[in-house]
């Protein structure tokens, strides 16, 4: 990636430190589901996250749901998030579920979309490693998290601490989101 334009990487993460709180409050919350032809989405724990909205009918539900993944229907759902264009960490022992994991993702590139980023610098990135390797020491995320994000950012880089819902086998993930935004 050291050639051609300068380019944007949104790395998107979750750090057990920074939402084992998070997740434990809400893994309680039963998971109610919403089937779509192949898939399954953590409705109930999406819902509780403030993810996406309660509706009181079915077809209303399924069209919040679509307008989470921003898209017009069902099939064009299948085709975005039927594969998710990122490369995981997950666990060996437990199988992700693809919807679950679609939702993790949405959410995470969301979060990232709004963090202004110069334009990515592999140079610049792995000169600034040597920082971000050093906030690994540092025990208490809220004072890590906002410099790192700054390290990050000023090379590229988003990085976005998202809880994964019950389900998400995923410890982290990184994905290109947008290749000329700055």
């Amino acid at each position: 990636m050291s050639s051609g334009p300068a380019v944007s990487i949104r790395v998107l993460l979750r750090s057990a430190a920074t939402v084992t709180a998070s997740i434990a409050a809400t893994a309680i919350v039963a998971s109610a589901r919403i089937r779509t032809p192949d898939k399954e989405l953590p409705l109930r724990w999406m819902q509780v996250q403030g993810w996406v909205d309660t509706c009181s009918h079915a077809g209303q539900q399924v069209s919040a749901c679509l307008n989470y993944f921003a898209v017009a229907s069902i099939e064009a759902w299948r085709e975005r998030c039927g594969q998710p264009l990122a490369v995981c960490r997950s666990s060996k022992s437990y199988a992700t579920q693809q919807g679950t994991l679609a939702s993790w993702l949405c959410r995470a590139e969301t979060q990232a979309a709004s963090i202004a980023c110069r334009p990515y610098a592999a140079k610049a990135f792995r000169t600034a490693l040597q920082e971000i390797r050093a906030l690994s020491c540092e025990a208490d995320p809220s004072m890590f998290v906002p410099q790192l994000q700054a390290l990050a950012g000023a090379t590229g880089v988003a990085v976005v601490f998202v809880p994964a819902p019950p389900g998400c086998r995923v410890s982290g993930a990184t994905q290109w989101l947008n290749l000329d935004r700055g």
